[in-house]
């Protein structure tokens, strides 16, 4: 499959979903997600806290794992399609990648950049 990502021709079976993906942007937001403590300080999670169709399972600062309410196996793709940009946007749209946004140059939040260069010295 080739996609255009960040204005590059790619070539890597799914888009957005490679090991050398995540180097420079996160995956999209899925029915089920995980965010370490360095992604939870850097995107602001108490903005989506207030959303109906979500459920955290543990957000004590450290770790935040939230997924939808509904079954993973939804009859209304579109539906949860929405939803899944929604959360994107809140958390900052351009953190997130999404096959559908061709304009977007997607970036990792500053300081998850800054975390993932200190750990690059430490190889």
């Amino acid at each position: 499959m080739y996609v255009e990502v960040n204005g590059n021709l790619e070539s890597n079976g799914y888009a957005g979903g490679s090991m050398w993906d995540f180097a420079d942007y996160l995956p999209g937001i899925y029915w089920l997600n995980v965010f370490g403590e360095v992604l939870t300080s850097a995107l602001n999670i108490e903005k989506i806290k207030s959303l109906e169709n979500l459920n955290f399972d543990n957000s004590d600062g450290d770790l935040t794992i939230f997924h939808f309410c509904d079954n993973i196996f939804t009859d209304n793709k579109d539906k949860r399609i929405k939803e899944e940009e929604k959360i994107g946007q809140l958390l900052g749209r351009k953190h997130f990648f999404n096959i559908h946004d061709k304009k977007t140059n997607f970036a990792h939040p500053p300081v998850f950049i800054e975390y993932l260069n200190n750990l690059k010295k430490l190889l």
